[in-house]
C-alpha cells in the first residue's frame, strides 16, 4: 500500500503527453499508456508522409514552461502530494517539443518529462 503512494523512480518515468497541466501528478502512474499514444501518434503521421520514414528529419527540441506554468504546476503536485501524504514531490516540467517533417511540413509533437526527487511517506 504504501510503495503505491510513492512516486516511480526516475528511470521508471517515461514521456507522456500532458492533457491538463493540473492533473500531471494523478497522470504520472499512466505515463507508459500516454507514451505509446504519441508514438502510434507519430507512426500515423510518418505513413502518411510521401517519402520513405528514413529520409524524415527528426529532431528533439527541448523547451521550458514558462515560470507562471512552473509555480501552477508546482503548487498543484504538493497540494496532491500532500493530500497523499508524501513529504516531498518530485521536480517535473522539463517540457519538450518534437518536430518531424511530414509531406514537407513540420508536425510538432509536445511532451512533458517528469523527474523524481526523493519523495518520503509522512508517518
Amino acid at each position: 500500500m504504501l510503495t503505491s503512494l510513492l512516486p516511480p523512480r526516475t528511470e521508471d518515468i517515461g514521456l507522456f503527453k500532458l492533457y491538463k497541466l493540473e492533473t500531471i501528478v494523478g497522470r504520472i502512474t499512466k505515463h507508459e499508456e500516454d507514451h505509446e499514444k504519441n508514438i502510434a501518434s507519430l507512426n500515423r503521421k510518418l505513413k502518411k508522409a510521401r517519402r520513405p520514414m528514413e529520409k524524415l528529419a527528426a529532431k528533439h527540441i527541448e523547451k521550458f514552461m514558462s515560470s507562471d506554468s512552473y509555480n501552477h504546476a508546482l503548487a498543484e503536485q504538493y497540494k496532491q502530494g500532500f493530500r497523499s501524504g508524501l513529504s516531498e514531490g518530485f521536480e517535473i516540467f522539463h517540457r519538450y517539443a518534437m518536430k518531424v517533417d511530414v509531406n514537407r511540413k513540420w508536425a510538432t509533437i509536445d511532451y512533458y518529462k517528469a523527474f523524481a526527487v526523493g519523495a518520503t511517506h509522512q508517518e
